[in-house]
């Protein structure tokens, strides 16, 4: 497993983590930072990282219809199936729904990387579902499609 590179990521994390519901609804910094440690523990295949982010019971969809459990993501970034360059958000992150355990969220994202030494750029909309179990936030589900950009009306 590799070192955490990203210290302060984690304790952000945990920081976030204990704060009240009433915190989350009136400050969602700690969520942006929290998918931020996210994308960089893809970038750095920060494995310690991803086993705090990602729940035990993942489901990942990639917008090419691939599927991946949290064991199956772990397993293709260990062995170089995916290798992540950038990963960039494009706007803001939406808070779409809030309760005492449960965060969706939706975002953009700019990502370019190799796939079995193939080169990708793709720009995503994500859909995140977050769940907090004993403390601690959780990824439970996520869901990317292809950006569609929008067409320019004359």
């Amino acid at each position: 497993m590799k070192k955490i590179k990203y210290p302060y990521w984690i304790l952000l994390f945990f920081c976030g983590t204990s704060w009240s519901q009433d915190s989350i609804s009136s400050d969602s910094t700690w969520v942006q930072q929290t998918v931020i440690a996210l994308d960089q523990a893809f970038i750095t295949k920060d494995t310690v990282v991803l086993h705090t982010l990602l729940h035990k019971d993942l489901n990942l969809g990639h917008s090419n219809g691939w599927e991946e459990t949290k064991i199956d993501l772990l397993k293709t970034l260990i062995e170089n199936g995916v290798v992540y360059q950038s990963i960039k958000s494009i706007g803001a992150l939406k808070l779409l729904y809030l309760s005492e355990n449960t965060i969706t969220t939706r975002r953009n994202i700019d990502v370019s990387g190799m796939v079995t030494n193939k080169a990708f750029h793709v720009q995503l909309n994500v859909l995140e579902i977050w769940i907090c179990e004993t403390g601690v936030w959780q990824l439970l589900a996520r869901q990317s499609v292809n950006r569609i950009k929008e067409k320019k009306t004359p």
